[in-house]
């Protein structure tokens, strides 16, 4: 607690420059604020209930990678994100015929959920990262809005033409980093991947590998906690194997998955108190400036 506490005092001189609200304790507070905290980067609660103390904002071009849809301000990252993000996009530039790699959404500055678009991404551990070569030239903040992702997954989830080794081989790249937990595709990419590849070769690194529907443009990687992580939470290790066989496969492209039942379950509204306490904390510090 006592590193947390010294990296909050750090922090809340600069929410004086902006204009929020300090009786809103809704759940969404956290996306307003528009700069980081300072000092320790620290990833605080779970994937899908947290937020990010000291996050680090990435630079619109970095050495072998360039952000898109700036306007969202979703480019904030926990430090270990940051290091993983230079040396793919290292790698990358550097030894496979992409030359670079494309980067969509991260977080907001401070974490924490945000109103549209993602459940996770809540404690800067989390990157969507384009399947497609990195473009020729640095672009204009207008490209970045408008250029889109390229889909390799036809209406039928079926794979299209444009999925080769190469993008298998991109995909695998990131699943060996030893930081990576998962890395979400979509299940016709999954599939073809495991058609690519020996999977008693590759058990671990596919086993990190898992189907998600959308995901048919970008793969969504997700970091595990880094070590020193006092509050961050884990998720749990895959039990599966590669994931290429039977029905940790097949169910992906069955009735069941594709046309699922309307469900008559109301959605779980989250509150401002399910967040950890470490991120009220952070609210609470902010009301007393």
């Amino acid at each position: 607690m006592k590193k947390f506490i010294l990296a909050t005092s750090f922090a809340f001189a600069s929410f004086s420059n902006f204009s929020l609200n300090a009786n809103d304790t809704s759940y969404y507070w956290l996306s307003q604020v528009k700069t980081p905290t300072s000092e320790i980067s620290e990833p605080i609660g779970s994937y899908t209930n947290g937020c990010l103390n000291g996050g680090i904002k990435l630079l619109k071009d970095g050495d072998g990678y360039q952000l898109m849809r700036l306007s969202r301000e979703r480019y904030y990252v926990h430090s270990s994100l940051y290091q993983f993000i230079h040396n793919f996009a290292s790698e990358i530039k550097n030894n496979h015929p992409f030359k670079g790699i494309i980067i969509g959404d991260t977080g907001v500055a401070l974490g924490g959920p945000m109103p549209s678009g993602h459940t996770s991404h809540q404690i800067g551990l989390d990157v969507d990262i384009w399947l497609h070569p990195a473009l020729p030239s640095t672009l204009s903040d207008n490209e970045r809005e408008t250029i889109s992702a390229i889909s390799h997954v036809t209406p039928q989830q079926t794979i299209k033409n444009s999925w080769n080794q190469d993008y298998t081989n991109f995909v695998l790249t990131a699943a060996k980093n030893h930081d990576v937990a998962r890395i979400f595709v979509n299940p016709a990419i999954k599939k073809a991947i495991c058609n690519q590849v020996d999977w008693q070769k590759n058990i671990d690194t596919l086993s990190k590998i898992r189907p998600w529907y959308g995901h048919d443009a970008h793969m969504h990687v997700r970091l595990n906690c880094p070590a020193n992580s006092k509050f961050c939470i884990n998720q749990p290790k895959p039990v599966y194997q590669h994931g290429c066989l039977g029905n940790d496969i097949d169910w992906w492209f069955s009735q069941e998955a594709m046309k699922p039942k309307p469900s008559h379950t109301k959605p779980i509204k989250k509150s401002f108190s399910d967040l950890p306490h470490q991120c009220q904390q952070l609210y609470h510090q902010f009301k007393k400036h």
